[in-house]
């Protein structure tokens, strides 16, 4: 599984990951057990830790920082 950087642009990293794997985000959404609105505010860098998880799981990616819960 690949780590992003807490530090780093999510938004712009979650997006392009789900471009990259041809989802639309209403796919992403249904995957990941999220709503679409949800999906679209964590593409514009808004959302909760398990929502973050859940999507970036879904695209094979992992949240990675000192500063977070286990």
């Amino acid at each position: 599984m690949r780590k992003l950087l807490a530090d780093s642009l999510l938004a712009s990293q979650l997006r392009a990951g789900r471009k990259a794997r041809g989802l639309t985000q209403a796919q992403l959404a249904a995957a990941a057990a999220l709503g679409e609105r949800t999906v679209r505010l964590l593409e514009r860098g808004r959302g909760n830790l398990d929502s973050w998880r859940a999507a970036l799981g879904r695209l094979g990616l992992e949240l990675a920082g000192r500063n977070l819960p286990p």
